[in-house]
């Protein structure tokens, strides 16, 4: 135990010395160390050879290379155990593959149980290159594109560090940047990454906290109104140019037990959800939620509820929301597309059936309940028709929640499509980051 010990401490002050002399290789800009993935077998390999690099100070010299666990949790290196915890590996030219995937740039391996944890050490540069095509198409307008990358480069460095706690700065998904190395790489877009390096967007000179999204339906949001952090630049804008994007248009269907199973499984309520309330803010977009259940009143952001139903199910919180009372009668299964509905009708409709019901004492006990339920939150079922959503429900019957919108994504700072359109209009990627980002300037980084 003690000697793992030992082993583990002398590995990491290597691995800090190794970081010191990358930081001083890449004194002209960041490094970037980006988390591919933890892997029970590890096959590297580069057509110039690699440099393993032990904790112990001893260097090997291959071609290709097998990296496995062994039974003592250090790492196997072709089958023989190097009793080291974390190793680097450097290629000595070119592009290296792991496990069959291009990639630029060294890669720490550490021993994590009886998986190999793979941390590629990236310039910002080339880890701009390996993201750029996976969010935005390398075919649409220069300008367009150049505003986006500006943007990316100024997100990366404002949030490195993003996963400190795991020994990296970024992952490789969507939870902060999707990252594919150079298969995920394009001739146009590495170009553009080239002509604009170093541009970041800066507020009183000093690197701006920005943020992007697909989509904002026709006007973006501010930071306070999404997360409720006050910033100067990221506030509400208008973005007429987005009329060809995918998501001007939606409309999306949830029943009753499936919001009610989404927000309890994301710890949003407790109970039995009886009604759903919105708060708009000035712009359409919700801003706020109060969920009535049989234990009470819950309160979130629309955030979090659009977090809770999905954010590809749910595009946006720009929406507007009806109901839809359907008999079990008919089968259905949603989501469900274009629903119809008259308030009036339906509840004429919902009170002859409960009328005709021949009705068990249960039912009628359960009936009680919801409805004094309502009574002792001061909200008579009238009052909830226009505080919100009534989502009280019979036996007979299934509530669907109709919600019709724009746009896709959180609608805060830079919308892809609107540069696309601010771009095809002939506006410079200049014109298009003041405009999303007002108060702020483009300049050149300084690293030291």
């Amino acid at each position: 135990m003690i000697y793992k010990k030992l082993l583990r401490t002398f590995a990491l002050l290597v691995v800090l010395g190794t970081l010191f002399a990358l930081n001083r290789a890449f004194a002209d800009e960041p490094w970037v160390r980006v988390g591919i993935g933890l892997f029970q077998e590890v096959h590297l390999e580069a057509s110039q050879g690699l440099k393993i690099s032990l904790s112990d100070g001893k260097n090997l010299a291959k071609n290709s290379v097998h990296f496995s666990i062994a039974k003592d949790g250090t790492i196997n290196i072709n089958g023989t155990s190097s009793h080291a915890f974390s190793i680097l590996v450097t290629p000595r030219g070119g592009i290296a593959r792991v496990n069959g995937r291009p990639y630029r740039g060294r890669f720490m391996l550490y021993a994590v149980g009886s998986d190999i944890k793979v941390v590629n050490l990236v310039s910002l540069e080339d880890y701009i290159k390996g993201t750029v095509k996976l969010e935005i198409s390398p075919r649409w307008p220069q300008e367009a594109v150049l505003a986006y990358i500006i943007v990316v480069r100024t997100y990366a460095l404002a949030n490195l560090g993003r996963h400190r706690d795991e020994g990296f700065d970024f992952c490789a998904s969507s939870h902060c940047l999707c990252y594919g190395g150079v298969n995920a790489e394009s001739e146009i877009t590495n170009s553009l990454v080239e002509k604009s390096r170093g541009l970041i967007v800066t507020y009183q000179g000093k690197p701006a906290q920005v943020f992007f999204h697909s989509e904002s339906g026709g006007v973006t949001e501010s930071a306070s109104a999404v997360w409720g952090k006050q910033v100067p630049y990221l506030v509400s804008v208008v973005s007429p140019w987005e009329e060809e994007a995918p998501h001007a248009k939606w409309k999306v269907s949830f029943s009753l037990s499936q919001i009610e199973k989404k927000l309890l499984e994301k710890g949003l309520i407790k109970g039995k959800l009886q009604n759903l309330s919105f708060e708009f803010g000035e712009n359409g977009r919700a801003r706020e939620v109060k969920a009535l259940t049989t234990q009470g009143v819950f309160t979130f952001t629309a955030h979090r509820f659009r977090e809770a139903m999905g954010f590809d199910k749910l595009p946006s919180t720009l929406f507007r929301v009806n109901i839809e009372r359907q008999s079990k009668t008919i089968p259905s299964v949603g989501p469900r597309e274009n629903p119809k509905s008259s308030r009036g009708s339906q509840r004429k409709k919902d009170i002859e059936e409960l009328l005709q019901k021949d009705w068990t004492l249960d039912e009628i006990i359960a009936y009680l309940q919801e409805r004094e339920q309502l009574r002792k939150s001061n909200l008579s079922v009238q009052d909830a028709e226009v505080a919100g959503i009534s989502l009280t429900q019979d036996v007979s019957e299934e509530v669907w929640c109709v919600f019709e919108g724009s746009g896709y994504g959180h609608g805060v700072g830079l919308s892809q499509w609107g540069a696309r359109g601010m771009a095809l209009q002939g506006y410079d990627c200049f014109q298009i980051l003041q405009h999303y980002f007002p108060g702020c300037e483009i300049r050149r980084a300084v690293f030291r």
